[in-house]
């Protein structure tokens, strides 16, 4: 993922990712640190550096455990006087302010600032990472480690590392199951399609100082529904339907129905490395590969039954692609030369992954929801538009909601455009829940 960041150029000094957490009543400060301290000597990634070899290679490397102090990374406010909700309105603000403090070049890839409430409530803690260091399966490990931490039981031993995993990663890139799938991956992305949006994508004036946000909320009836069944598959045939009547709308059709879609997966496929074990570990895994989605015209059972048998023909999941398009000279110019899809899809599922329920100690604090990432203003954006979504257990006293995020640069599409476009999924989706497929 290192090689994808700086291929794709700009700044990701600050590109980062934050959860709000709730810490116990009796907290101290000095209690924190040895908290923090624990999970930093733990996972080595927390304690590294980008560095650049004489070749001009970009590298991560990790500092010994005990030479990060989790006393330089933890901040504390005076939070006595504010209920949670007021804190809450605190914190995008605090967000950004973490992030710009980041820097990876100098060893900065974590900060945590802890609301202190007293000794009688619950308190916040922000805790920010540099995206290097995380994705979305690691803050799962994280906040787990931190309870366990706290209360004084034992981390689980380490599994494979991240540098041996990357290192794995580099060899697999260029073995012949892996070069076997360039056929596959070209004939994905093996005719062009018309801009969706008001041009192509432009890395120099469509940077993330520009992306504009719209949310797409189902309720918890639908929710449920939608949680009955594979989450990921249902959405991806929505949007697959809502797509190609959108283009028409816009007066841009494809050339067929089918729908182009860069889609982010967890990445961590153990099985490409004999007894690998990355459970327990912290890093950014994330694998981003391209899909061709085509429900057809049929029944809705049928079209998510299509949709189904697409993604599974994905080999290992589509892990494969971005070691041919990054890690694999010979395959990296062929990629290069293939049509990007214009939107990318990252469904991120549960937010509480990993946390105990019987436990409320560094689980997710109830009262802002899923939080998202921070990115350099000046980064060029990455697809013309993105659709991230998730399912937030404490937004809805019924129950939890999925939320859909779209993300776009405001050159490219109107307000009114991506909300025709949530309309039109949101549709889809009640009629691929309500039409009683299996």
């Amino acid at each position: 993922m290192l090689t994808r960041l700086v291929a794709q150029g700009g700044t990701f000094r600050t590109l980062s990712q934050a959860r709000f957490l709730r810490t116990p009543p009796g907290m101290e400060l000095d209690g924190l640190h040895r908290t923090v301290q624990t999970v930093l000597d733990r996972h080595d990634l927390l304690r590294s550096t980008l560095t650049r070899d004489e070749d001009g290679t970009l590298r991560l490397r990790v500092a010994p455990a005990g030479t990060a102090r989790a006393a330089d990374r933890v901040r504390r406010t005076d939070a006595a006087s504010l209920d949670h909700a007021t804190i809450a309105t605190l914190v995008p603000g605090a967000f950004e302010d973490l992030a710009a403090e980041l820097d990876p070049a100098a060893g900065t890839v974590a900060r945590f600032l802890w609301f202190d409430t007293g000794p009688d409530r619950e308190g916040r803690l922000l805790a920010v990472l540099h995206h290097l260091v995380t994705d979305a399966a690691s803050w799962g490990v994280l906040t787990a480690d931190l309870a366990a931490a706290w209360h004084g039981t034992p981390l689980p031993p380490p599994g494979t590392t991240f540098r041996e995993w990357a290192r794995a990663l580099r060899s697999e890139a260029v073995s012949e199951r892996r070069t076997a799938e360039l056929a596959h991956w070209t004939a994905v992305a093996d005719r062009p399609e018309p801009a969706l949006g008001a041009g192509a994508l432009d890395p120099a004036r469509d940077t993330h100082a520009t992306v504009r946000h719209h949310w797409t909320a189902l309720g918890p009836d639908l929710t449920a529904l939608l949680t009955a069944h594979s989450v990921r598959d249902v959405l991806l045939t929505a949007l697959a339907l809502a797509v190609p009547v959108w283009r028409r709308e816009l007066g841009r059709p494809g050339p067929d129905d089918s729908v182009l879609i860069a889609l982010e997966g967890h990445g961590r496929e153990e099985n490409l490395l004999p007894g690998a074990d990355l459970s327990g570990t912290l890093g950014l895994f994330t694998s981003v590969f391209p899909v061709r989605l085509d429900p057809g015209g049929a029944a809705p059972a049928e079209q998510l039954r299509r949709v189904r048998e697409q993604l599974a023909a994905l080999p290992d999941r589509g892990i494969g692609h971005g070691l041919l398009r990054h890690l694999n000279p010979d395959t990296a110019a062929v990629l290069a030369r293939l049509p990007e899809p214009q939107i990318a899809v990252n469904y991120l599922g549960r937010m509480t992954l990993g946390e105990q329920a019987e436990d409320a100690a560094f689980t997710s604090a109830p009262e802002t929801g899923a939080l998202g990432a921070w990115a350099d203003p000046g980064a060029p954006a990455l697809y013309p538009l993105v659709v991230d979504a998730v399912i937030d257990e404490g937004k809805d006293p019924g129950g939890p909601v999925l939320t859909a995020c779209w993300h776009w640069p405001q050159r490219l599409f109107t307000q009114a455009r991506i909300e025709r476009l949530g309309e039109l999924w949101t549709a889809s989706l009640e009629r691929l829940l309500k039409g009683g497929h299996q």
